[in-house]
């Protein structure tokens, strides 16, 4: 991060690490279709998924602490402690809603498991295509859904913060850096 941070802004950082998690996601789409499921293409395409995946959780964070510098200037109260507690909660609640819909849409598709036996068992052509639908076109529409979502809502910019933070210097007369 701090590499190519130095040379493009978070903004454009959070849309290519969502961007290259998309491209590799239709790539591993594609791969179960014209690839034959070919493990060298999944193993190079993990590589991106991964990738995009930690700059977006690096991105996420440091965002996060922007928006303690904005919501101290705005309020005049520092609350770290609540928003980085309330980021923990938030992924566990998205964690939980993810696995129901996962669990909902396996239902539906007619997935069949037996956890008490250790035998891989027959899946329909349906089964088969809504886990190919869950794994990838999900997560495409999530990632889209969240990089619209940032696109529309997200002010603070590099130049943004810096004024927030030499307006909080002001106020406290002191080199907030530092």
């Amino acid at each position: 991060y701090t590499l190519v941070s130095k040379h493009f802004s978070r903004k454009k950082l959070y849309n290519f690490s969502i961007l290259i998690q998309v491209a590799a996601f239709v790539i591993l789409f594609m791969n179960t279709f014209f690839f034959g499921n070919n493990i060298m293409v999944m193993f190079a395409v993990a590589i991106f998924i991964f990738y995009g995946l930690g700059l977006g959780m690096v991105l996420t964070t440091v965002l996060l602490s922007d928006t303690v510098e904005y919501g101290e200037l705005k309020t005049g109260r520092r609350s770290e402690a609540i928003v980085f507690s309330v980021q923990t909660f938030v992924v566990k609640l998205a964690t939980g809603l993810s696995m129901g819909v996962v669990g909902a849409g396996l239902a539906i598709f007619g997935f069949v498991n037996d956890a008490d036996s250790n035998v891989l068992l027959e899946q329909t052509d349906t089964a088969i295509l809504g886990i190919r639908l869950l794994m990838f076109i999900l997560p495409i529409i999530g990632m889209l859904i969240a990089r619209y979502i940032f696109n529309k809502n997200h002010i603070i910019d590099e130049e943004y913060y810096a004024g927030i933070v030499e307006e909080l210097n002001a106020k406290r007369g002191s080199n907030y850096n530092d």
